[in-house]
């Protein structure tokens, strides 16, 4: 596999994930401090410490933030639908210029290997068509609605988005230039490989080439598609404060935490029996897809699931081993 290292931030990336944080900041900062809490009782600290310039980059975007009519429809407090429009134009970089050129069949036929599993042209002219290929994409209903919205009329609505990317650009140019200092330093740091959990994941979901870009919109996350990816350039700082965590007597009651959710607790139990995807996982215990998302990414964080991609679906895996080193932790030190 051909891995490609950037130095440089992807402007589709951070200018429409600065226009959802600017649209939806107090519920993302919200989440973001639960999931710090649930790595960490200091979790503010962290916050404190190393995020204050990712806030000032946000704050900087809106000043010369475009709203749009539009922007409710994709941007509203979805995230599930935001990050499935911007994989759209993520995976296939020439959409936006084909937007515009398109008629509503060829549009929805350059989208469908973008939403099917199999990756493969499928005509979506036919209602019935598209709602066969949405109700597969094992999304939240939310999500499948506005999706149906989208491919109803995809030239329209994806014109309209275009349109509010291209006035956007100008505020993250003013975004970065107003941080410039503080961003260019977050660049330096990053690192030159990718990290252990992306190269553990890559094999897993592609075969073909894979450009890896840095992200300060989204500085703890880390995002994996098809022919790119994308890296936080906090991430590593991030494992670096939870090695220490986890080598401190701390790390008992984050896991202890973890696994005292109910809904956590929940899906590792059904991981017990095999592996499951997203989807299949949602049914059995009785949350929506989104939700389990949301409790997977701190699964997956604390090392107690792992991922494995077969058929073209990912599929989560119980992680039995650091579950086994958490009961001989609580051994050596309250026996």
């Amino acid at each position: 596999m051909e891995i490609r290292i950037q130095k440089e931030y992807h402007p589709v990336l951070e200018t429409l994930g600065l226009a959802y944080l600017h649209k939806n900041f107090s519920t993302v900062k919200a989440e973001m401090m639960t999931q710090l809490s649930d790595l960490d009782s200091d979790g503010a600290g962290f916050y404190q410490t190393h995020l204050r310039d990712w806030e000032a980059y946000v704050e900087s975007f809106g000043q010369r933030y475009v709203c749009a009519p539009c922007e409710d429809f994709f941007l509203g407090n979805d995230t599930e639908f935001f990050l499935t429009v911007l994989q759209l134009f993520l995976e296939d970089p020439d959409l936006m210029t084909a937007v515009g050129q398109l008629e509503e069949g060829a549009l929805r036929a350059r989208l469908s290997p973008l939403l099917h599993p199999d990756g493969q042209v499928h005509p979506l002219d036919r209602q019935e068509d598209r709602f066969a290929l949405v109700a597969g994409t094992g999304l939240s209903e939310q999500t499948k609605w506005k999706l149906l919205l989208l491919l109803e009329t995809p030239q329209a609505r994806l014109s309209e988005w275009v349109a509010f990317y291209e006035r956007n650009q100008a505020a993250w140019r003013y975004a970065l230039e107003a941080n410039r200092s503080a961003l260019d330093t977050l660049l330096q740091n990053a690192p030159d490989t990718v990290t252990p959990a992306v190269a553990e994941i890559l094999p897993k979901v592609t075969e073909g080439p894979v450009t890896v870009y840095p992200t300060a919109a989204f500085p703890l996350s880390e995002w994996i598609l098809t022919s790119v990816a994308f890296q936080g350039v906090l991430t590593t700082r991030l494992v670096t404060y939870r090695q220490g965590v986890q080598q401190s007597r701390q790390a008992l009651p984050v896991l202890l935490k973890c696994l005292g959710d109910k809904s956590k607790f929940e899906i590792l139990c059904s991981l017990k029996e095999r592996g499951k995807y997203n989807l299949e996982l949602a049914e059995d215990v009785h949350l929506s897809p989104a939700t389990v998302s949301h409790h997977m990414g701190m699964l997956l964080a604390n090392q107690l699931v792992t991922v494995e991609k077969q058929g073209g679906k990912v599929y989560y895996q119980l992680n039995q081993e650091p579950i086994r080193a958490l009961l001989r932790g609580i051994a050596d030190v309250l026996l």
